[in-house]
């Protein structure tokens, strides 16, 4: 992630030109692909299980306005999947278990604006779109849906951080890492209950006019 961050960086101080760019009382609009990696990050289980890392991809669009010089709001819709993944030992051995749930997420937060770099601050909220899936490999093997009792929205902060390289007069490609701290229970069975918190590399292109 430090090598990451690092050429982002490079690229942004490289493209001084769009930090002349003022958006206060600027319309955005912009499109984005994400992929990522997912954590664990509520947890309430009952026997030995661990977390796993698990993947999040997806991708969206976003319309914001600018009420700053510095300063944008914005929202948008998103597609994400995202997966739980845990470790479970038990009688039947060691084996891994993975559930997959699809959602619509839409953020709303705000960015700032520091010449060429910005870094997002606001929340979201996912809305489930069709059934959880399960998966178990390893000593125990087996697939599946789970109850929608079971399964609940997603809700949580969002973090990023990131910058923007100039295309033209009004564009720009926007590469960003983008970091959600979900603190709903997206899967939540008498036994376990399980919350997710991803990270993800985002990139996409907006123009502001």
């Amino acid at each position: 992630m430090k090598k990451v961050l690092a050429v982002i960086a490079v690229l942004m101080l490289s493209s001084p030109a769009f930090a002349k760019v003022e958006s206060k009382g600027k319309l955005i609009l912009g499109a984005n692909v994400d992929y990522g990696y997912t954590k664990i990050g509520l947890m309430s289980v009952s026997g030995d299980i661990s977390a796993d890392n698990g993947v999040i991809y997806g991708g969206g669009i976003k319309a914001g306005y600018g009420v700053f010089k510095s300063g944008i709001v914005y929202c948008g819709l998103e597609f994400q999947q995202k997966e739980l993944a845990t470790k479970i030992r038990d009688m039947s051995g060691n084996y891994k278990e993975k559930f997959t749930q699809k959602f619509l997420d839409i953020p709303l937060a705000y960015r700032f604006l520091v010449g060429p770099m910005y870094a997002d601050l606001g929340g979201f909220y996912g809305v489930r779109a069709g059934d959880m899936k399960y998966k178990d490999t390893g000593a125990s093997t087996g697939s599946g849906t789970i109850d929608k009792k079971y399964t609940n929205d997603d809700y949580g902060v969002l973090l990023g951080i990131g910058g923007l390289i100039p295309v033209g007069d009004n564009g720009a490609i926007d590469i960003g890492l983008k970091a959600k701290a979900g603190y709903s229970y997206i899967l939540d069975t008498p036994g376990n209950k399980l919350g997710c918190w991803s990270a993800a590399l985002s990139v996409g292109y907006l123009v502001m006019f």
